[in-house]
């Protein structure tokens, strides 16, 4: 982990941090492991304001949990978690206000209006991705979408932003803007030996949230075809599932290879990815996923493992050609790669070894160090504007 250094780093000052979310759980890693527990690990006080039952949450050491309801749908969520979550946060006192979601962007302009310190953590493109959710009706996306637009725009005139992909950076002004991408903890993988591509019969893996539009029901699909030329094969699906979900997964063919652990601790994670070969990144091909930077992609590489993936160019562009096998999201592309992957295994660990090695160059504790220096420029915006 990076050296232990305040987020006011210059001064050694130690700061009062609440970080505010409507909509992610109290696990979620780029908010609560990562930015939480890494900033508790430098000496501050670190609040972490979230929708969670009361001790329910294993936040790491340092970080204090302000726990709110459940929101019992999508308009509770938007419109009374939202409000909650700015008074819990208030009620704190706090040197840096710290939000993560789209519905609080009224709540941080309003204490941005009023001199506060404040970071917008835009985790997506949510211009883009407002025009594609079904659950939204067809007329009113555009209008959301712009209307995002406007509150993103006169955020970053009062406030700051910390944008987790460069796509997402591009939206914003380059002087009230940081890049802070979902780069791996590379000292995670320290307790680990690295992945064995070589071991048979074989283990697939997926870490993270699983939907369908992140390829689970194509893999699922494309399992038994695997397993007649691999037998053992196994599926490990690491994250959180939804109940209906999880129902239509077990009624296709793919379900008897496939073992469901859930949303499991860091330590956890770390351990099952030691234990595999290939690990899966096939999320289907829509806008929102074309330019992110999804962090399974990073954990693969720095478990040790060759990566199946989406072909798409900003991926090859960002971690470059020979990660694995970059496929055609669909059943029939994840078969051809898994195929080829697991038909040769000592090339395989090759690119497993040359993974390691290339994401060095991806790692949070050098992320981190530039959301202390956007703390330090909000701070110091704070005492210039004589708010302090």
């Amino acid at each position: 982990m990076t050296t232990a250094m305040t987020s006011d780093h210059k001064t050694g000052r130690i700061l009062r941090i609440a970080q505010m979310t409507s909509g992610h759980e109290a696990h979620d890693t780029r908010i609560v492991t990562k930015q939480c527990g890494a900033l508790a690990a430098a000496g501050h006080e670190v609040f972490l304001v979230c929708r969670a039952p009361e001790g329910a949450a294993n936040t790491p050491d340092g970080v204090t949990l302000v726990p709110l309801p459940r929101p019992t749908g999508r308009f509770s969520r938007f419109w009374r978690t939202a409000r909650d979550v700015r008074r819990a946060a208030e009620a704190l006192d706090p040197d840096i206000y710290h939000f993560h979601d789209p519905e609080l962007l009224p709540h941080g302009i309003a204490l941005a209006r009023r001199g506060a310190a404040v970071v917008y953590d835009v985790h997506e493109d949510y211009r883009a991705s407002l025009r594609n959710r079904a659950w939204i009706p067809a007329p009113l996306r555009r209008i959301l979408s712009f209307g995002i637009a406007w509150l993103e725009r006169r955020m970053e005139r009062l406030g700051w932003v910390a944008a987790a992909t460069p796509d997402i950076e591009g939206h914003f002004t380059p002087a009230r803007t940081a890049l802070i991408q979902n780069f791996p903890s590379l000292t995670e993988f320290d307790s680990q030996p690295a992945a064995d591509p070589t071991v048979r019969p074989a283990r697939l893996i997926y870490v993270g949230a699983v939907t369908e539009e992140r390829g689970i029901t194509d893999i699922l699909t494309a399992l038994p075809g695997l397993a007649k030329d691999h037998p053992g094969l196994t599926f490990d699906l690491v994250g959180p599932i939804d109940a209906a979900l999880l129902a239509q997964m077990q009624t296709m063919p793919g379900w008897q290879y496939t073992q469901i652990h859930g949303r499991q601790p860091r330590a956890e994670v770390v351990r099952l990815l030691a234990c595999a070969q290939i690990g899966i990144c096939a999320l289907r091909d829509l806008p929102r996923y074309r330019v992110s930077q999804p962090t399974k992609l990073y954990e693969y590489m720095a478990a040790g493992l060759p990566v199946l993936a989406s072909d798409f160019p900003f991926w090859k562009d960002l971690v470059g050609d020979g990660i694995g096998a970059y496929v055609a999201p669909g059943p029939e592309g994840i078969t051809a790669g898994l195929h080829a992957l697991l038909a040769a295994p000592e090339r395989a660990a090759e690119i497993g070894a040359q993974n390691s090695a290339r994401v060095t160059k991806f790692s949070w504790e050098a992320d981190f160090e530039k959301l202390l220096a956007l703390y330090d420029r909000a701070l110091a915006d704070h005492k210039a504007s004589g708010r302090e």
